[in-house]
This record gives structure tokens, C-alpha cells and sequence, in this order.
């Protein structure tokens, strides 16, 4: 009955409707609806995070690379732009930094430094960031930190272009020139179509105490001084440079150095070109010296931050009185650069007229170095008979001033070390390295250790040497300082004893390192291994005091006398260490009691 009419129960569950029927189905549409809309938010949820960070990515990405397109074309402020909103996207991230820094860097600017180590502290271990900061600190002249960075390059990328780049610019301004020449080395091994590697290592060795090797250097210069390209002003620059200012008297030739000066100005006239030119032509006697000078002068006048330049070059060849003269017509110093003030506030002090000096600085400015200016106002005090007692109240108030003031401290005790006030200069070190400033303590030990050697102070030099390896103890030249100096004095023989084997295991080749290796094993009983050692050296490295010194006791206690006495001889006027010349002086009595 209800297959054939409308069902007289239409509310029975059983019997279906065409009005039921409709509403089931507009129900099982919605439940459907509503079953893919959550799957829909249930997948959304799980894969927009991924799709959110792919889509930050890809937009960071573009904005990294139109920094890096802008930097490359020399924008430098649409590349700053990119930085800073690549910056703002992600402020701990190092795809920044590295712009920032790269942007910094290409401007010279200072703060390069800081994110150079920021990418460093981003990148433990990663060669690229390390090279990148030893670069920077190199160009802000921070040795101390080119150097921490170079260390920490590990040594599977030691051997590589920009390593020795790096390492033999290093050695080189840190004064290890034997460094220095077996890095410049490397780059001409690693690239040897490049002059410039070649132009550098001859350059270094030109002024060589071997004079075979300085005549070598000299003709490679020669070579490529005559040879057409963009390497030929860096030739010119350097074989110049050897001829005017060697300390070869019979390597120097003046005129053949103006010649080739010229022939620089030619082809790059910076100023420090034009320097090395005016100091050709006078140690030459050349008539156009005169007109070379007072061409230079009306350079500087009418650009006074080159004013400096030229002060400093005839301060530091005793024309004072002409100096002097030539400042004083430019006007007023307080209208000059502060480089320029502080060069005529140096030929005073050269001239020691501190009567001129205190009225030539009192109404100056120096900025943030105007605490130098007090400092030589304060010398005026000193320098003037009867004012010690004021002098010695202000300079105690001068020196409370800058306890806070790291930088400063460091920087002072440099000016006083050069006045003379050795005991100045030690106090602000010492004030220094108490701070608690890490780079300005390092700075500080350092300059505390020259100075002690300078003043061959052997006791304060081992005090030192055990702060400083205390401090960077993975430093190789620490550790052997430490490790020597302790060897020599009789003292931390363990430890000392198991630096130079494993520093000698390390670098085999090293002259300083190998020395300390052969002590110790001299210590340890073992004459023989110890003159092996210093014999596989280049024989170069064996006429140095230390190294000598070493060799003849080796050469005494394997009963060679006759070997150990000429070298006895030889290392006689040496300028040796305390604790070395008492060496000396003890292997002198073995070999006088035959």
C-alpha cells in the first residue's frame, strides 16, 4: 500500500516521502560540506607553517640577493636598504650580519668588525667567516684579533690562497718576517701567474740580512718593474722604497730611486708616492728637491687634511724649524684638521719649546682624542723645572680619569712609552690588562711583553708570557714563549716539556718553536736529538742568538768543544735575554775547564 500512495503514517521512520527524501539528501550534502571544509582546515593547519616558512625563505632570498646585486654595482645605500629589512625579517640570522658587514666592509667602514664577528659567532669552525674577520681587523689594524682568527682556521684549510694572503699580512705588520717569507711563499706556490705574490715575497726578502738573497730579491724587482701591467706601480713602489730607505748601505742608490719614483708618480701620483719621491730627490742632492718641496706645500694648502703628511715626513727628518714655519702660515691650528694640530704639536715637543706648546694647545679640541692634548699639556708641567709636585698631583688625577676608559689607557700608555716614561707606560698597562675588556687586555699583555723584553726583564717576561698563554691557551706563539721562557728559568718543566713536543710535532719547520724543542730535550738529557733537531733547519736560522746559544750547548755536551767554543764567540755583544746570557755565561765555564 505504501508503494503505490503517499504513506498514511508520513511520521514513520520507515516509510520514506518524497519530502523526506529531499531533506535527507540536503543533509548528507551538508555533512559532507562540513566533513571537507575540516579536512580542508586540518590540512591547512599542518602544512601552512611549512608554506608560511617556504614563502619567507623565497622572500628573504630575493632580498639577499638585490643586496648582493646592489653591492656589487657600488650602491652601497640600496644595498644598506636590503640589509637592514633582511635585518628586520630575521635579526639572529646570519644572511644578514654577512650583508651588513660585506656593506660595512666595501664603505671602510669601522663597525665592519663587529659583524664580521657576529658571522664568525654564527659559524663556529667556518674558514669563509674567519678569513673575513682576520681581513677586517687587518684593515682597522687590529693584529690581535687577525690573529685569534687566523688560529682558528682549521688546518685543513690552512693551505689554501686567502690563508697565506692573510696569515703573511699578519706576519709581516706583527714584525715575523721569517713568518712572513714562508707565506708569501705559499701564495707563489698556490698561484704562481700572479706577479703580485711574487712582487710581495721579493719585496720581503730585498732587505734580507743574507745578501745573496737581498741581490736575488732586488733583480726580481728589477724584472718586474720593467715589465708592462698593472703589477708594474706595485714593482716600482717597492724597488724604489729598497733603494732609498735599505738598511744595506752599499744596496742604497738614491738616484736610481728617483728615476723610478718618477716614473710611479707617472703612472699613480698618490701621496704617498709623492713622499717617497720628495725623499728620493733629497737623499740624492737633487736640484729639483726645492721645487718638489714647495710643490708639495701648495698641495697640502690647498687641502689641509694632507697637511699632516707632509708635517709628519719633515718632523721625522729633522726639519723642525721649517715645519714649524709652514704651519704657522696656513693660520690658525684651531682652524686645521686635528691630524694637522697634532703634527705641530709634535715638532714642538721635538723642538722641546714647551713654553710654545702649552700656548699652541691650550685653546685646541681634539675630540675623542683630546685626552692626548691634556696628557702633552700635563708634560709641559713635568718638562718645567720646579713644577714636579703639580705635575705629580694631576697626572694621578689624569690617570684616575681613564681607569674606565680601556682604549684610552691602552692608547696612552703607547704615547708615554714613546716619550720616554717607561714607568707610565707600564702603570697604564698594568691598568689595562685589570680591566675587564678581553681584545684591550690581550692588546695590553702584548705591549706589556715588548716592553719587558725591551728592558730584558726576565722574570716580568715569564709573569707575562703565563698571563698571556693563561688567556689564548691554544695560541702556538704563546705557548712557546711560556714554554721557553719557563725552560730557561727552571721552572713548570712538565708542562713546558710537553708544550714544545707537541708544538714541534705541529710545526717541525719553525725555527723559534724547534729551538724551545731542542731545550728541552737539552734539559731532558738528550743532546743528540736536540742538535738534530736545530740542524734540519734552514742553516739561515741557525746564526740567530737563541738558536746558536742552544746549538753550542748541544755541541758541549756531545764533546764537540771546539764547535761549541766559535759559536761561544760569535754570540759575544748577542742581545740575549737575561736568563740566556746566565746560560751563556755557564757554558762558557764547561768549556773553559778543559
Amino acid at each position: 500500500r505504501c508503494w503505490s500512495s503517499p504513506c498514511e503514517d508520513a511520521s514513520s521512520a520507515r516509510c520514506v516521502t518524497p519530502d523526506n527524501s529531499a531533506k535527507i539528501a540536503r543533509r548528507q550534502r551538508w555533512v559532507l560540506l562540513g566533513a571537507l571544509f575540516l579536512a580542508v582546515i586540518g590540512v591547512g593547519f599542518f602544512l601552512a607553517p611549512r608554506a608560511l616558512a617556504s614563502l619567507r625563505d623565497w622572500r628573504q632570498e630575493r632580498w639577499a640577493r638585490f643586496g648582493e646585486a646592489s653591492l656589487r654595482d657600488a650602491d652601497y645605500k640600496g644595498a644598506s636598504l636590503w640589509a637592514l629589512r633582511l635585518l628586520q625579517a630575521d635579526p639572529q640570522g646570519r644572511r644578514p650580519a654577512q650583508l651588513i658587514a660585506d656593506v660595512e666592509d666595501s664603505a671602510g667602514a669601522a663597525a665592519a668588525l663587529r659583524w664580521r664577528l657576529r658571522v664568525a659567532q654564527l659559524s663556529p669552525g667556518e674558514s669563509v667567516a674567519l678569513l673575513a674577520l682576520a681581513k677586517t681587523a687587518l684593515r682597522l689594524e687590529k693584529t690581535d684579533l687577525a690573529g685569534r682568527a687566523l688560529r682558528l682556521v682549521p688546518r685543513e684549510d690552512q693551505d689554501s690562497l686567502a690563508y697565506h694572503s692573510l696569515a703573511a699580512a699578519w706576519s709581516a705588520n706583527s714584525g715575523r718576517m721569517a713568518a712572513a717569507e714562508v707565506h708569501f711563499a705559499a701564495c707563489v706556490r698556490l698561484e704562481p701567474g700572479n706577479p703580485d705574490h711574487h712582487i710581495n715575497l721579493a719585496t720581503l726578502r730585498a732587505d734580507s740580512p743574507r745578501p745573496e738573497a737581498a741581490r736575488a730579491a732586488r733583480g726580481e724587482l728589477e724584472k718586474w718593474a720593467a715589465t708592462p701591467g698593472p703589477a708594474r706601480a706595485s714593482a716600482l713602489r717597492a724597488l724604489a722604497t729598497v733603494l732609498v730607505r735599505s738598511r744595506d748601505p752599499g744596496a742604497r742608490d738614491p738616484a736610481r730611486a728617483v728615476a723610478l719614483a718618477g716614473e710611479l708618480v707617472k703612472l699613480d701620483a698618490g701621496s704617498g708616492d709623492m713622499m717617497l719621491l720628495l725623499d728620493a730627490l733629497r737623499q740624492a742632492d737633487s736640484p729639483e728637491y726645492s721645487t718638489s718641496l714647495a710643490r708639495q706645500k701648495s698641495i697640502a694648502e690647498s687641502d689641509p687634511n694632507r697637511a699632516a703628511t707632509l708635517v709628519n715626513w719633515m718632523n721625522a727628518r729633522g726639519m723642525l724649524s721649517e715645519a714649524r714655519r709652514w704651519l704657522a702660515s696656513l693660520g690658525p691650528a684651531a682652524r686645521l684638521p686635528v691630524s694637522a694640530q697634532v703634527a705641530g704639536a709634535d715638532t714642538l715637543v721635538n723642538q722641546r719649546d714647551w713654553i710654545a706648546l702649552r700656548t699652541y694647545l691650550a685653546p685646541l679640541a681634539w675630540g675623542r682624542l683630546d685626552f692626548v692634548r691634556a696628557a702633552m699639556m700635563l708634560r709641559v708641567l713635568r718638562e718645567q723645572p720646579g713644577d714636579e709636585d703639580d705635575f705629580a698631583r694631576e697626572w694621578q688625577a689624569f690617570g684616575n680619569a681613564l681607569r674606565r676608559e680601556p682604549e684610552a689607557t691602552l692608547m696612552m700608555a703607547n704615547v708615554t712609552e714613546a716619550w720616554g716614561w717607561t714607568n707610565e707606560a707600564e702603570e697604564f698597562l698594568r691598568q689595562t690588562v685589570r680591566g675587564a675588556n678581553p681584545a684591550m687586555r690581550t692588546s695590553a699583555l702584548q705591549a706589556l711583553f715588548r716592553l719587558c723584553l725591551r728592558q730584558r726583564r726576565g722574570d716580568q717576561l715569564l709573569t707575562v708570557a703565563r698571563l698571556q698563554h693563561e688567556d689564548d691557551p691554544a695560541n702556538p706563539a704563546l705557548q712557546n714563549n711560556f714554554a721557553y721562557l719557563s725552560l730557561l728559568a727552571g721552572v713548570n718543566l712538565d708542562v713546558a716539556h710537553r708544550i714544545s713536543a707537541e708544538l714541534h710535532a705541529r710545526f717541525p719547520r719553525d725555527a723559534t718553536i724547534t729551538n724551545t724543542r731542542s731545550l728541552s730535550l737539552l734539559l731532558a738529557g738528550q743532546p743528540d736529538e736536540a742538535l738534530a733537531a736545530l740542524e734540519a733547519l734552514d742553516p739561515a736560522f741557525l746564526d740567530q742568538p737563541a738558536t746558536a746559544l742552544t746549538r753550542a750547548a748541544a755541541l758541549a755536551q756531545l764533546g764537540r768543544r771546539d764547535e761549541a767554543s766559535r759559536i761561544v764567540k760569535a754570540c759575544d755583544g748577542a742581545n740575549l735575554l737575561p736568563t740566556e746570557e746566565k746560560m751563556l755565561t755557564s757554558l762558557r765555564q764547561t768549556l773553559s775547564n778543559r
